[in-house]
């Protein structure tokens, strides 16, 4: 049984890995979306969308996992998430009304924010699950945040 739970906490583990790293790869497509000179604003609203959504998933997941592994910091890790989440809704509320400077500063925003978030938040909830798993984990020296997965 207890192979098992370390089996899919280790899933969970580089799950939300790769999720940080389809993330990033959106907002790359935003930053150059930004920096257009012809700002294709159906191709804006469809990064903009798989962002929410996958935010909204990675969130949920990471979430699952703080739950499961009684993580002690859950709750200062969920006010993160929710600050990102009313932000985002701001800036998208900004773009919908044809605010087209509005991506660059989201952009950057979310740079910024997901830098802070991976080394106050991620990398000590990283050194948890390590610590939950034992070994298995250990052998990664990447922070979760990294473009790099898990092999």
């Amino acid at each position: 049984m207890y192979s098992k739970y370390r089996k899919g906490l280790l899933s969970d583990y580089r799950t939300i890995e790769s999720q940080h790293s389809a993330i990033k790869e959106i907002l790359s497509q935003l930053s150059a979306s930004a920096k257009a000179e012809n700002l294709d604003i159906s191709s804006t609203m469809i990064a903009l969308d798989e962002l929410q959504e996958l935010t909204d998933a990675h969130f949920l997941h990471e979430e699952k996992v703080m739950q499961l592994i009684k993580y002690s910091m859950a709750c200062e890790h969920l006010d993160h998430h929710f600050a990102f989440r009313f932000e985002m809704a701001f800036q998208r509320s900004k773009y919908l009304k044809h605010d087209n400077e509005s991506i660059g500063n989201f952009v950057e925003f979310v740079r910024i924010w997901l830098d802070s978030h991976d080394k106050a938040h991620d990398i000590p909830l990283q050194e948890f699950i390590s610590e939950t798993l034992g070994t298995a984990a250990k052998k990664r020296p990447v922070p979760l945040g990294s473009a790099t997965t898990a092999p």
